[in-house]
């Protein structure tokens, strides 16, 4: 039996953040997380990977690490329930903090796109891709954006 590996959107929230320049005003963006987490309720390590690919390190951090806990408590649960890990997992909510990792990924450049960077990532994840903050930028995800509308309208133009 293999490994399980997952990788998921987690967040995309809208974020204040204070704008630059003479007149500095409040903005809001918005960022993303992806987890890729891969785990075997056989070995003495259950989370042998746990990565979180952040768009925006110094905010989403946190977010990051509240899901990844629920993500603890659902495996604890569902997953390893009358298994040997279920009380460890229960007994330490940080538990999967010992493996995870944070690293930086590409983010959008406007407040609307984080959704596809998200796609993107899990995307280059699925195909075995590195993972780094210039490793795709907004433009082909433009593209992406007109033809996801195209051919999701009922009247494509």
């Amino acid at each position: 039996m293999m490994p399980i590996v997952c990788k998921c959107v987690m967040d995309c929230n809208p974020t204040p953040r204070v704008g630059t320049g003479s007149f500095p005003q409040l903005a809001t963006i918005r960022i993303f997380f992806v987890v890729d987490i891969t785990f075997d309720n056989r070995q003495s390590n259950v989370f042998q990977r746990v990565i979180v690919f952040d768009s925006l390190s110094s905010t989403a951090r946190r977010r990051a690490t509240a899901v990844l806990h629920q993500v603890q408590k659902f495996l604890s649960g569902f997953c390893f329930y009358k298994l040997g890990h279920h009380q460890s997992l229960l007994k330490d909510p940080d538990y999967i903090m010992q493996v995870a990792e944070f690293r930086q990924c590409p983010m959008q450049t406007n407040g609307y796109d984080c959704g596809l960077f998200a796609l993107a990532v899990v995307w280059h994840l699925l195909c075995d891709k590195d993972i780094h903050p210039s490793v795709f930028t907004q433009a082909p995800i433009d593209t992406v954006r007109v033809a996801l509308r195209h051919g999701l309208s009922s009247n494509p133009e």
